[in-house]
């Protein structure tokens, strides 16, 4: 028999737990979390990039991208729709 290779990574699983908190937060409005949680899951997804084999400078890209479709996410009425993007991305 071949090696499994359906078990998840710690990278994977770093990935995992940062979608499902961006998608968690899409449901408060409350400024700080998200904020919060955009910083938080910023930094899980750069880690997730490294440890998946990404240069530094394609996961620090992709990081300043999550950034900033954080801070779109502060604007009324664009935040649902530009969390949808990001969980996209990130899926």
């Amino acid at each position: 028999m071949g090696k499994n290779t359906n078990t998840l990574t710690t990278a994977d699983k770093i990935a995992i737990g940062a979608a499902a908190a961006d998608f968690l937060a899409s449901f408060t409005a409350n400024p700080i979390a998200n904020g919060t949680g955009t910083i938080l899951t910023t930094g899980a997804n750069l880690a997730s990039d490294i440890s998946h084999g990404a240069s530094f400078g394609q996961a620090a890209g992709n990081a300043a991208m999550n950034l900033g479709m954080g801070l779109i996410g502060f604007i009324p009425g664009l935040g649902t729709a530009t969390k949808a993007k990001k969980l996209k991305k990130i899926l």
